[in-house]
């Protein structure tokens, strides 16, 4: 049986592409720092602070967001995160771009 190792992404900028039947209808990805340890995967959101944690084998379509109810393993993949993000010295956003607008959607 092969071992699984840590994987961690790390993407600070705006993909445009989106469409009405995704979830979000202007881009295919926001500023986001991950990592999946596991059966489990944090995200870290820079536009909102927020964090959200998803054990991704019995939540494949990462519906249910278990960062308050795990709170545990939270702060251990929190802490994961962080550690990546200072070894490969990853640029965090400190602000949103103030001459971003966002486009509106018919």
């Amino acid at each position: 049986m092969r071992k699984s190792r840590t994987l961690f992404w790390h993407f600070p900028g705006y993909l445009e592409g989106g469409n009405e039947q995704s979830t979000d209808p202007v881009f295919r990805s926001r500023p986001v720092s991950v990592v999946r340890d596991g059966d489990w995967k944090l995200i870290e959101n820079f536009e909102t602070g927020k964090f959200e944690l998803f054990h991704v084998v019995k939540d494949i379509s990462e519906k249910n967001n278990l960062i308050d109810i795990e709170v545990k393993k939270a702060k251990e993949m929190k802490a994961l995160l962080k550690k990546m993000q200072i070894k490969t010295k990853a640029p965090i956003p400190s602000q949103l771009n103030p001459q971003y607008v966002v486009k509106q959607v018919k």
